[in-house]
């Protein structure tokens, strides 16, 4: 009989993985209803190092680098605001403008280079209504609800955004002679017409609070922006990155970056009138 004897090899595989590398990270959203232009530039730490240990996140901003805002002809740096800890200058020095194309560099002085450009949306999302009713209201708690209805800019696509900020005050507690400083939440929640046509962007939306103290004063301030295409993805991906939280069985979230080199966004939009509506 014939006998056949199957051998295999093994050997065993070394294979080099690139240096982790620190990249910078930039944000910068311009608008035409922005009085100012600011950026915020920190830098990337790989989760983990060369040696394969953990390495924590740094908040940290970079204060040295070079900022420059260009619309293809006039060129605007920002310097770095040390009380603000983010790069600023005033908006009259490079008008934003809607339908326009800008560009952004930064550059430090370790030679790190990244640059993106993005483009203004023309025109801006109006509110047809908006509506607040406030319930469950007591000492320390508030719940409201919120109805929009905003009105489509025709014959183009839009990104459209929703952010809903609320304010709040407390009553002094007993070592203090003063209120406690005001405090904020802010949520968002973002949408668009690329795929389906819409006429109107119907949002109905329930924000609850709970302190510690006694709640003097809540207002909430709503906003409608027109966004483009990269604020819109990057703000979208962010949010539902958190979300994911440290839940294993979810996918992650890749979020969106625009910057060449490095993360981040530069992105646009533009801003309906900012409506302020007092709760309690």
């Amino acid at each position: 009989p014939l006998t056949f004897l199957a051998f295999s090899c093994t050997k065993k595989a070394t294979i080099k993985l690139p240096d982790p590398e620190n990249k910078l990270v930039v944000t910068c959203f311009i608008s035409p209803q922005d009085s100012v232009i600011t950026a915020v530039v920190r830098l990337s730490i790989p989760k983990f190092s060369s040696n394969g240990s953990f390495s924590a996140l740094s908040n940290d901003d970079i204060k040295n680098a070079t900022v420059v805002i260009s619309d293809g002809t006039n060129n605007l740096t920002l310097p770095f605001d040390n009380d603000l800890n983010f790069y600023k200058a005033n908006a009259l020095g490079l008008p934003i403008i809607g339908g326009k194309q800008y560009f952004l560099t930064v550059t430090t002085p370790d030679g790190k280079n990244v640059n993106a450009n993005t483009t203004v949306p023309n025109g801006v999302l109006t509110i047809e209504s908006l509506t607040l009713t406030a319930k469950n209201i007591d000492t320390n708690s508030v719940e409201y609800d919120v109805n929009l209805i905003v009105n489509d800019i025709p014959n183009e696509i839009n990104y459209v955004a929703f952010f809903y900020e609320s304010f709040f005050t407390y009553a002094p507690t007993s070592n203090t002679f003063s209120p406690a400083d005001p405090q904020n939440i802010t949520t968002s929640s973002y949408t668009t017409d690329e795929k389906i046509s819409k006429t109107k962007y119907i949002e109905t939306r329930n924000i609850s609070f709970f302190g510690f103290n006694k709640i003097l004063t809540a207002v909430a301030d709503v906003s409608v922006l027109n966004c483009n295409k990269d604020f819109y993805l990057y703000n979208k991906s962010v949010q539902e990155s958190a979300g994911i939280g440290g839940d294993p069985f979810t996918d992650p979230v890749q979020v969106y970056t625009n910057i060449q080199n490095g993360f981040g966004c530069f992105g646009a939009y533009t801003l309906d009138i900012e409506k302020s509506l007092k709760i309690k």
